[in-house]
Protein backbone atom coordinates (compact mmCIF):
# COMPACT_ATOMS: atom_id res chain seq x y z
CA UNK A 1 0.00 0.00 0.00
CA UNK A 2 3.25 2.55 0.37
CA UNK A 3 4.23 2.21 -2.93
CA UNK A 4 0.36 2.80 -3.86
CA UNK A 5 0.35 5.79 -1.79
CA UNK A 6 3.66 6.99 -3.21
CA UNK A 7 2.62 6.36 -6.84
CA UNK A 8 -0.80 8.58 -6.22
CA UNK A 9 1.35 11.18 -4.86
CA UNK A 10 3.43 11.05 -8.18
CA UNK A 11 0.88 11.31 -10.44
CA UNK A 12 -0.62 15.14 -11.15
CA UNK A 13 -4.05 15.12 -12.70
CA UNK A 14 -7.48 13.66 -11.75
CA UNK A 15 -7.74 11.31 -14.41
CA UNK A 16 -4.44 9.77 -13.66
CA UNK A 17 -5.34 8.86 -10.39
CA UNK A 18 -8.77 7.94 -10.77
CA UNK A 19 -7.63 5.22 -13.19
CA UNK A 20 -4.92 4.30 -11.23
CA UNK A 21 -7.16 3.94 -8.24
CA UNK A 22 -9.76 1.73 -10.01
CA UNK A 23 -6.79 -0.42 -10.88
CA UNK A 24 -5.43 -0.99 -7.67
CA UNK A 25 -8.91 -2.52 -6.58
CA UNK A 26 -9.10 -4.32 -9.67
CA UNK A 27 -5.64 -6.07 -9.05
CA UNK A 28 -6.31 -6.90 -5.48
CA UNK A 29 -9.79 -8.09 -6.67
CA UNK A 30 -8.23 -10.40 -9.05
CA UNK A 31 -5.81 -11.78 -6.93
CA UNK A 32 -8.16 -11.82 -3.77
CA UNK A 33 -6.12 -10.35 -1.76
CA UNK A 34 -7.04 -6.92 0.32
CA UNK A 35 -4.63 -3.97 0.80
CA UNK A 36 -3.51 -2.78 4.31
CA UNK A 37 -5.83 -0.66 6.51
CA UNK A 38 -3.05 1.30 7.61
CA UNK A 39 -2.18 3.87 4.98
CA UNK A 40 -5.94 4.44 4.58
CA UNK A 41 -5.44 5.47 7.78
CA UNK A 42 -2.53 7.88 7.49
CA UNK A 43 -4.39 9.18 4.41
CA UNK A 44 -7.52 9.75 6.90
CA UNK A 45 -5.29 11.52 9.64
CA UNK A 46 -3.42 13.63 6.48
CA UNK A 47 -6.95 14.58 5.16
CA UNK A 48 -8.51 16.14 8.07
CA UNK A 49 -5.59 17.73 9.25
CA UNK A 50 -5.41 19.40 5.53
CA UNK A 51 -8.83 20.48 5.85
CA UNK A 52 -7.79 22.19 9.12
CA UNK A 53 -4.82 23.82 7.75
CA UNK A 54 -6.50 25.68 5.08
CA UNK A 55 -9.74 26.25 7.61
CA UNK A 56 -12.15 25.60 5.15
CA UNK A 57 -15.49 23.17 5.20
CA UNK A 58 -14.81 20.61 2.23
CA UNK A 59 -11.51 20.14 -0.96
CA UNK A 60 -13.02 20.01 -3.80
CA UNK A 61 -11.25 20.88 -6.39
CA UNK A 62 -8.04 20.36 -4.50
CA UNK A 63 -5.16 17.31 -6.24
CA UNK A 64 -3.64 16.56 -2.70
CA UNK A 65 -6.87 15.92 -0.76
CA UNK A 66 -8.02 14.10 -3.77
CA UNK A 67 -5.02 11.68 -3.77
CA UNK A 68 -5.83 11.22 -0.22
CA UNK A 69 -9.60 10.62 -0.92
CA UNK A 70 -9.05 8.15 -3.45
CA UNK A 71 -6.18 6.23 -0.95
CA UNK A 72 -9.62 5.74 1.56
CA UNK A 73 -11.80 4.69 -1.57
CA UNK A 74 -9.03 2.15 -2.64
CA UNK A 75 -9.77 0.42 1.16
CA UNK A 76 -13.54 1.19 1.23
CA UNK A 77 -13.86 -0.91 -1.87
CA UNK A 78 -12.99 -4.07 0.10
CA UNK A 79 -15.34 -3.59 3.21
CA UNK A 80 -19.20 -4.81 2.90
CA UNK A 81 -20.00 -1.25 4.49
CA UNK A 82 -17.41 1.74 3.95
CA UNK A 83 -15.45 1.50 6.88
CA UNK A 84 -14.36 5.22 6.40
CA UNK A 85 -17.13 7.87 5.82
CA UNK A 86 -17.02 11.42 6.08
CA UNK A 87 -18.91 13.58 8.77
CA UNK A 88 -19.48 17.04 8.85
CA UNK A 89 -16.56 17.32 6.56
CA UNK A 90 -13.81 15.47 8.07
CA UNK A 91 -13.37 11.15 7.41
CA UNK A 92 -14.19 9.11 10.69
CA UNK A 93 -13.28 5.30 10.87
CA UNK A 94 -16.16 3.21 11.58
CA UNK A 95 -15.13 -0.41 10.34
CA UNK A 96 -13.63 -3.58 12.40
CA UNK A 97 -9.84 -3.82 12.29
CA UNK A 98 -8.00 -7.28 12.84
CA UNK A 99 -5.23 -8.41 15.26
CA UNK A 100 -2.52 -8.68 12.92
CA UNK A 101 -3.07 -5.00 11.45
CA UNK A 102 -3.44 -3.70 15.18
CA UNK A 103 -0.03 -2.78 15.82
CA UNK A 104 0.60 -1.02 12.14
CA UNK A 105 -2.83 1.04 12.65
CA UNK A 106 -1.94 2.22 15.92
CA UNK A 107 1.36 3.04 15.15
CA UNK A 108 -0.10 5.71 12.52
CA UNK A 109 -2.29 6.96 14.96
CA UNK A 110 0.42 7.35 17.43
CA UNK A 111 2.46 9.16 14.67
CA UNK A 112 -0.93 11.48 14.46
CA UNK A 113 -1.15 11.82 17.70
CA UNK A 114 -5.06 10.94 17.25
CA UNK A 115 -5.82 10.29 20.80
CA UNK A 116 -9.35 9.64 20.34
CA UNK A 117 -9.45 6.97 17.97
CA UNK A 118 -6.16 5.53 19.43
CA UNK A 119 -8.48 5.12 22.72
CA UNK A 120 -11.71 3.43 20.88
CA UNK A 121 -9.74 0.72 19.65
CA UNK A 122 -8.07 -0.10 22.26
CA UNK A 123 -10.92 -0.16 24.27
CA UNK A 124 -12.70 -2.35 21.44
CA UNK A 125 -9.72 -4.56 21.57
CA UNK A 126 -9.40 -5.09 25.19
CA UNK A 127 -11.60 -7.88 25.73
CA UNK A 128 -9.14 -9.82 23.14
CA UNK A 129 -6.25 -8.85 24.99
CA UNK A 130 -5.05 -12.18 25.71
CA UNK A 131 -3.88 -12.72 21.91
CA UNK A 132 -1.96 -9.73 21.43
CA UNK A 133 1.41 -9.48 22.55
CA UNK A 134 3.85 -7.01 23.65
CA UNK A 135 3.74 -4.33 21.60
CA UNK A 136 5.34 -0.61 21.76
CA UNK A 137 1.84 0.66 19.95
CA UNK A 138 0.02 -1.14 22.72
CA UNK A 139 2.20 -0.05 25.60
CA UNK A 140 2.14 3.46 24.73
CA UNK A 141 -1.70 3.02 23.49
CA UNK A 142 -2.25 1.85 27.79
CA UNK A 143 0.02 4.78 28.61
CA UNK A 144 -2.19 7.72 27.04
CA UNK A 145 -5.39 5.96 28.47
CA UNK A 146 -3.93 5.81 31.76
CA UNK A 147 -2.95 9.56 31.19
CA UNK A 148 -6.61 10.71 29.70
CA UNK A 149 -8.04 8.54 33.20
CA UNK A 150 -10.02 6.17 30.65
CA UNK A 151 -11.38 3.49 32.55
CA UNK A 152 -10.06 -0.11 31.64
CA UNK A 153 -12.53 -3.05 32.76
CA UNK A 154 -11.33 -4.35 36.15
CA UNK A 155 -10.36 -8.02 35.15
CA UNK A 156 -8.13 -6.66 32.11
CA UNK A 157 -7.31 -3.27 34.06
CA UNK A 158 -5.31 -5.71 36.25
CA UNK A 159 -3.41 -7.20 34.01
CA UNK A 160 -2.36 -4.11 32.11
CA UNK A 161 -1.78 -1.97 34.70
CA UNK A 162 0.94 -4.03 36.48
CA UNK A 163 2.03 -7.28 35.03
CA UNK A 164 1.80 -5.79 31.22
CA UNK A 165 3.77 -2.73 32.46
CA UNK A 166 6.62 -4.83 33.96
CA UNK A 167 6.89 -6.50 31.15
CA UNK A 168 7.15 -3.79 29.02
CA UNK A 169 10.37 -1.96 31.21
CA UNK A 170 11.98 -5.31 30.40
CA UNK A 171 11.48 -5.14 26.42
CA UNK A 172 13.76 -3.52 24.20
CA UNK A 173 11.49 -0.96 23.09
CA UNK A 174 11.11 0.23 26.10
CA UNK A 175 12.80 3.56 26.13
CA UNK A 176 11.04 4.62 22.61
CA UNK A 177 7.87 3.90 23.70
CA UNK A 178 8.73 5.95 26.45
CA UNK A 179 9.57 8.68 24.44
CA UNK A 180 6.43 8.25 22.26
CA UNK A 181 4.47 8.84 25.04
CA UNK A 182 5.82 11.68 26.76
CA UNK A 183 5.87 12.80 22.84
CA UNK A 184 1.68 12.42 21.94
CA UNK A 185 0.91 13.48 25.82
CA UNK A 186 2.36 17.06 24.69
CA UNK A 187 1.02 16.93 21.42
CA UNK A 188 -2.45 17.09 23.25
CA UNK A 189 -1.90 20.55 23.73
CA UNK A 190 -1.72 21.86 19.96
CA UNK A 191 -4.71 23.54 18.70
CA UNK A 192 -6.53 21.61 16.12
CA UNK A 193 -4.53 23.85 13.49
CA UNK A 194 -1.35 23.94 14.98
CA UNK A 195 -1.21 20.23 14.84
CA UNK A 196 -2.00 20.09 11.19
CA UNK A 197 0.79 22.37 10.69
CA UNK A 198 2.95 20.49 12.82
CA UNK A 199 2.12 17.23 11.18
CA UNK A 200 2.43 18.79 7.15
CA UNK A 201 5.95 20.29 8.34
CA UNK A 202 8.15 17.47 7.09
CA UNK A 203 6.74 17.53 3.88
CA UNK A 204 6.71 20.74 3.62
CA UNK A 205 10.42 20.97 4.44
CA UNK A 206 10.98 17.88 1.90
CA UNK A 207 9.05 19.58 -0.64
CA UNK A 208 12.04 22.45 -0.70
CA UNK A 209 14.37 20.08 -0.79
CA UNK A 210 13.57 18.14 -3.69
CA UNK A 211 12.61 21.62 -5.73
CA UNK A 212 16.06 22.84 -5.05
CA UNK A 213 14.77 25.97 -3.56
CA UNK A 214 17.59 27.23 -0.92
CA UNK A 215 15.16 29.86 1.08
CA UNK A 216 13.89 27.85 4.03
CA UNK A 217 12.34 30.56 5.52
CA UNK A 218 8.45 29.48 4.91
CA UNK A 219 9.71 26.36 7.42
CA UNK A 220 11.16 28.89 9.98
CA UNK A 221 7.71 30.58 9.86
CA UNK A 222 5.66 27.66 10.12
CA UNK A 223 7.31 27.07 13.47
CA UNK A 224 6.78 29.64 14.66
CA UNK A 225 3.25 30.11 13.59
CA UNK A 226 2.28 26.69 15.29
CA UNK A 227 4.12 28.18 18.27
CA UNK A 228 2.17 31.62 18.41
CA UNK A 229 -1.22 29.20 17.66
CA UNK A 230 -0.30 27.49 21.11
CA UNK A 231 0.37 30.02 23.04
CA UNK A 232 -2.71 32.16 22.19
CA UNK A 233 -4.56 28.49 22.84
CA UNK A 234 -3.06 28.65 26.88
CA UNK A 235 -4.04 32.33 26.84
CA UNK A 236 -7.36 31.04 26.42
CA UNK A 237 -7.00 28.82 29.46
CA UNK A 238 -4.95 30.86 31.45
CA UNK A 239 -7.96 33.71 31.71
CA UNK A 240 -10.94 31.62 31.14
CA UNK A 241 -14.08 33.43 32.28
CA UNK A 242 -12.54 36.80 31.78
CA UNK A 243 -13.60 39.07 28.85
CA UNK A 244 -10.98 40.76 26.93
CA UNK A 245 -11.95 44.33 29.25
CA UNK A 246 -11.30 42.46 31.83
CA UNK A 247 -8.04 41.04 31.02
CA UNK A 248 -6.89 44.79 29.67
CA UNK A 249 -7.21 45.56 33.23
CA UNK A 250 -4.84 43.40 34.08
CA UNK A 251 -2.00 44.20 31.57
CA UNK A 252 1.42 45.40 32.70
CA UNK A 253 1.12 48.91 31.97
CA UNK A 254 3.58 48.87 29.46
CA UNK A 255 1.38 46.99 27.44
CA UNK A 256 -1.53 48.36 28.43
CA UNK A 257 -0.05 51.75 26.85
CA UNK A 258 0.22 50.08 23.29
CA UNK A 259 -3.49 49.01 23.07
CA UNK A 260 -6.53 51.22 22.75
CA UNK A 261 -8.83 49.62 25.27
CA UNK A 262 -12.00 49.33 23.41
CA UNK A 263 -9.82 46.88 20.21
CA UNK A 264 -7.52 44.52 22.63
CA UNK A 265 -7.98 41.42 21.65
CA UNK A 266 -6.03 38.03 23.09
CA UNK A 267 -6.75 36.49 19.53
CA UNK A 268 -4.58 38.78 18.00
CA UNK A 269 -1.62 39.43 19.80
CA UNK A 270 1.81 39.04 18.45
CA UNK A 271 4.27 35.97 19.81
CA UNK A 272 6.13 39.21 21.12
CA UNK A 273 3.12 40.56 23.19
CA UNK A 274 2.22 37.40 24.64
CA UNK A 275 6.16 37.08 25.82
CA UNK A 276 6.02 40.52 27.35
CA UNK A 277 2.76 39.79 28.67
CA UNK A 278 3.92 36.74 30.75
CA UNK A 279 7.82 37.84 31.59
CA UNK A 280 6.52 40.98 32.47
CA UNK A 281 3.88 39.94 35.13
CA UNK A 282 6.40 37.34 36.01
CA UNK A 283 8.73 40.16 36.99
CA UNK A 284 5.78 42.67 38.92
CA UNK A 285 3.96 39.63 40.44
CA UNK A 286 1.23 41.45 40.15
CA UNK A 287 -2.68 40.56 39.77
CA UNK A 288 -2.23 38.77 36.01
CA UNK A 289 0.88 36.64 37.55
CA UNK A 290 -1.79 35.13 40.36
CA UNK A 291 -3.77 33.66 36.54
CA UNK A 292 -0.78 32.92 35.01
CA UNK A 293 0.99 31.08 37.74
CA UNK A 294 -2.01 28.74 38.21
CA UNK A 295 -1.69 27.99 34.86
CA UNK A 296 1.90 26.80 34.76
CA UNK A 297 1.96 25.56 37.71
CA UNK A 298 5.06 27.07 39.20
CA UNK A 299 7.61 29.32 37.75
CA UNK A 300 9.80 27.46 36.49
CA UNK A 301 7.51 25.91 33.97
CA UNK A 302 6.74 29.72 33.31
CA UNK A 303 10.46 30.31 32.71
CA UNK A 304 11.27 26.99 30.46
CA UNK A 305 8.02 28.75 28.58
CA UNK A 306 9.78 31.94 28.19
CA UNK A 307 12.66 30.40 27.00
CA UNK A 308 11.25 29.44 23.79
CA UNK A 309 9.41 32.36 22.79
CA UNK A 310 12.28 35.17 23.79
CA UNK A 311 12.64 38.27 21.31
CA UNK A 312 16.00 36.87 19.68
CA UNK A 313 13.99 33.42 18.88
CA UNK A 314 11.18 35.75 17.35
CA UNK A 315 13.61 38.16 15.44
CA UNK A 316 15.47 35.45 13.89
CA UNK A 317 12.77 33.11 13.54
CA UNK A 318 9.91 34.50 12.64
CA UNK A 319 9.95 38.10 12.06
CA UNK A 320 13.04 37.55 9.39
CA UNK A 321 11.57 35.62 7.02
CA UNK A 322 8.05 36.90 7.37
CA UNK A 323 10.41 40.78 6.44
CA UNK A 324 11.53 38.82 3.03
CA UNK A 325 15.26 37.88 4.86
CA UNK A 326 16.47 35.22 3.09
CA UNK A 327 16.68 32.08 5.81
CA UNK A 328 19.20 29.28 4.93
CA UNK A 329 18.45 25.36 5.64
CA UNK A 330 20.46 24.97 9.06
CA UNK A 331 18.76 27.99 10.17
CA UNK A 332 15.19 26.75 9.79
CA UNK A 333 16.82 23.47 11.29
CA UNK A 334 17.44 25.31 13.82
CA UNK A 335 14.00 26.69 14.43
CA UNK A 336 12.44 23.06 14.07
CA UNK A 337 14.52 21.77 16.89
CA UNK A 338 13.24 24.48 18.93
CA UNK A 339 9.64 23.48 17.93
CA UNK A 340 10.52 20.38 18.67
CA UNK A 341 11.80 21.09 22.20
CA UNK A 342 9.54 23.37 23.02
CA UNK A 343 6.32 20.44 22.63
CA UNK A 344 9.00 17.68 24.51
CA UNK A 345 9.48 20.17 27.30
CA UNK A 346 7.82 23.17 28.07
CA UNK A 347 4.25 21.52 26.57
CA UNK A 348 5.26 18.34 28.55
CA UNK A 349 5.71 20.10 32.05
CA UNK A 350 2.70 21.83 31.38
CA UNK A 351 1.00 18.47 30.51
CA UNK A 352 2.08 16.94 34.55
CA UNK A 353 -0.37 16.74 37.11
Amino acid sequence: MEEIFKELLRLNNFKDITEFAEGVVEAHKKNNTKPKLAQAFEAMNLYNMYIDAINRPGCEGYLYPFKLRKVIEIANAFCEEPCFVVNKGYYAFRGEISIDELDSILNVLIKYANVNLIIKIVRAFLPLASNVPVLESIYVALGLMKYKKVEIPVKIGKQYTAEYINQCSEMPFYQSARLSLKKIMSLTLLPRKAASMYFSLSDLYKSLCEAGIFDFGIIATQCFKIIEITSHEILKNVFLGLTNEDIYELLPQNLKDSYVKEKFNTDFLEIGKIYHLLNDSKNEKNIMYDYIIKYFKNEENLDVYLSYITPSYIAKYRNAPAHGEYITQEIADEAVKILNEFINTALYRINQN
